[in-house]
């Protein structure tokens, strides 16, 4: 099971059999102005670290990427909460001129407990 879907589903109390198939979508991104908090100086220039970021309490993330999104980005890039890799939250409504989030393919039938998708990428 993907690990951030694996932690919602556990913070949420629910067993990873009992999700049903997801829809998994490849998506390429064009962005101009992301908040990158996946490096040590951006996060200092916060006032905030890795672990702030990570904790089980997201009050914090969230209250970042509000602010991320009145001041115009487009995108915030973090670390994964869930331990491995990063999380990039995008704010359609947000994407400057040029900038793009194309799906360029889905798989219907994505299982989270099996970590399997179904049919054949369609775009």
């Amino acid at each position: 099971m993907d690990a951030e879907l694996a932690r919602a589903v556990r913070r949420a109390g629910l067993a990873g059999a009992k999700l049903g198939p997801r829809r998994l979508a490849t998506i390429h991104v064009r962005l101009a102005r992301v908040l990158d908090l996946t490096t040590e100086p951006n996060r200092a220039a916060l006032g905030v670290t890795g672990a702030d970021l990570t904790a089980d309490d997201s009050s914090l993330p969230q209250r970042i990427g509000e602010a991320a999104h009145r001041l115009g980005y487009e995108a915030v890039l973090a670390p994964s909460a869930a331990g491995s890799g990063q999380v990039l939250a995008i704010f359609l409504e947000e994407l400057a001129p040029g900038s793009n989030a194309d799906v360029v393919a889905v798989r219907e039938g994505y299982r989270p407990d099996a970590g399997v998708a179904g049919d054949a990428p369609a775009a």
